[in-house]
């Protein structure tokens, strides 16, 4: 077996759970848009993002054991504050929501976070054997692109959906929090192509 695949399969068991919780949050976001608008979108991120934190607080406190417990079975070890990751998903998700008003550019840079990061990790996990960079892949990165570039490839013309995958898999490779920079740089290169 590989370093990488060695690496990898360590944290497998939380780091599945943590990223089909990714995709099932991200397809709620897409749910939430479709159903009730933009408009909708954005009060349920901020709503969202304050009981994030509300909680994140109250598990950092150890006030709620079972909630700290939770938590900790889908956090990664570098992180610091209790649910960051899906904070900065949900965060993700609010400043596309906020910045453009294009509600199937939105859709769009959702659709690119939810499927290109989620796919890459479980990919790269399984069967990933070439390491890129600390942590990724090249077949994470281009299964990744794959299932980004047909999610996408069902809303956008082939052209669009191709350039905007690629974004999502260049910057997902950066050394940058992922659930930031993808859909921000995907809601920019969609909004200047559509």
């Amino acid at each position: 077996m590989s370093g990488i695949k060695k690496t990898l399969s360590r944290h497998s068991p939380h780091e599945l759970h943590r990223q089909w919780m990714h995709i099932a949050m991200g397809l709620l976001h897409v749910a939430i848009l479709g159903i009730g608008g933009l408009g909708a979108l954005r009060i349920f991120t901020l709503g969202l993002l304050a009981v994030g934190i509300a909680l994140a607080v109250i598990t950092h406190h150890k006030l709620v054991p079972f909630l700290r417990d939770a938590v900790r079975h889908v956090q990664r070890g570098k992180e610091t504050i209790p649910g960051e990751g899906a904070l900065f998903f949900v965060l993700g998700i609010a400043l596309v929501a906020w910045l453009f008003s294009n509600e199937t550019n939105v859709l769009g840079a959702i659709i690119a976070l939810t499927f290109q990061d989620a796919f890459s990790t479980l990919i790269g996990i399984h069967w990933g054997r070439n390491r890129i960079m600390e942590r990724k892949t090249l077949e994470g990165a281009v299964g990744g692109f794959a299932v980004c570039f047909i999610a996408l490839g069902l809303i956008f013309s082939w052209p669009i959906a191709l350039a905007a995958a690629l974004v999502a898999t260049l910057v997902e490779l950066l050394p940058l929090n992922d659930s930031l920079s993808i859909p921000l740089a995907v809601g920019i290169i969609l909004h200047v192509l559509v």
